[in-house]
């Protein structure tokens, strides 16, 4: 274990100006942008996040944009493990890391559930 090795980090930018398809803003992850639309889920997105010590593992997430007046206020799901690209194995029995991770029910009905008291 190391002392001392940083913080695990998701760099990510949400802009308001020049949307297209009627969004209400835009976030950008991992150089590719998704629309935002207030009071609406968004899908899980994969994302590289940077750890100390130059480590970078694979995470899954969820954001929801509660409002944009008169304050921006954004909701971030805490980052999970991307179960089809762990650093290390963490589904035991085997046959569970095979579950796509398109159907989050697969892994709801597996005892698995993300973030159930947002």
């Amino acid at each position: 274990m190391v002392k001392d090795g940083g913080e695990m980090r998701l760099p990510f930018e949400v802009r308001l100006e020049g949307l297209k398809n009627g969004a209400d803003a835009e976030l950008w992850l991992d150089g590719q942008g998704s629309p935002l639309e207030a009071r609406r889920v968004l899908p899980l997105d994969r994302a590289a996040v940077q750890g100390g010590l130059g480590v970078t593992v694979q995470g899954i997430s969820r954001f929801y944009l509660k409002e944009l007046a008169p304050y921006f206020k954004l909701y971030m799901t805490p980052i999970n493990v991307d179960p089809d690209k762990p650093a290390l194995p963490v589904l035991a029995p085997v046959h569970l890391r095979d579950l796509p991770l398109e159907d989050p029910g697969a892994l709801l009905h597996a005892r698995l559930a993300e973030d159930t008291w947002a």
